[in-house]
């Protein structure tokens, strides 16, 4: 199986209150994620994801706060 090339990193600038994020690389374990949040790791968020043969397209990050005026950052 081929993977193609990732930056494996998301930047979301929120102007209005978000909890949620859209993943836009491929994902191999829930844990293979972090978080931060104006430049501090947010520990507090669940991923929803469909995993199909180890790697998952389509996961999505939900914060246990929404947030807005801030940097959110995903890292794989």
């Amino acid at each position: 199986m081929s993977i193609t090339f990732s930056e494996r990193y998301k930047l979301y600038q929120p102007v209005v209150l978000s909890d949620t994020f859209e993943v836009t690389f491929p994902v191999f374990d829930d844990d293979d994620l972090r978080v931060d949040v104006d430049g501090v790791d947010e520990p507090l968020f669940y991923v929803t994801a469909t995993y199909s043969d180890g790697v998952s397209n389509d996961a999505v990050i939900t914060l246990a706060s929404s947030v807005t005026g801030v940097d959110v950052e995903i890292y794989g």
